[in-house]
């Protein structure tokens, strides 16, 4: 829990800091992937769907539309990303959150999604 409250506090973004940011929108996105096409059964997550419900349940309290993507294939995750991202505009505050396997952060999020199996 406490890895997930780290997460949230560091994916909360403002994309403004002019007086008109805080009138804008509150927007989230927030991702579970559970199942991964290329792992056995006994290394498929358990719990990340769950906790991106959780995040997204936390941010709707504050105002948050969020948008969620749970256990989404690569192209499904890189088309609902994009559609985040066209409704974003300039002061929106944003919040982005990816319950997942981790490892190399350095990647850039859109290929954190697994692979479609056809």
């Amino acid at each position: 829990m406490v890895r997930l409250i780290a997460a949230l506090g560091f994916c909360l973004l403002a994309l403004g800091a002019s007086p008109e940011a805080y009138a804008a929108k509150r927007v989230a996105f927030v991702v579970g992937i559970d199942a991964y096409d290329n792992l056995p059964d006994q290394q498929q997550l358990k719990k990340a769907v769950n906790d991106a419900q959780a995040i997204g349940e936390a941010l709707v309290g504050p105002g948050y539309d969020v948008q969620k993507a749970d256990n989404v294939g690569r192209l499904d995750f890189l088309r609902q990303w994009q559609l985040f991202l066209n409704r974003l505009e300039p002061g929106d505050e944003v919040a982005v959150f990816l319950a997942d396997r981790g490892g190399d952060r350095r990647a850039e999020l859109p290929l954190a999604a697994r692979r479609a199996s056809h």
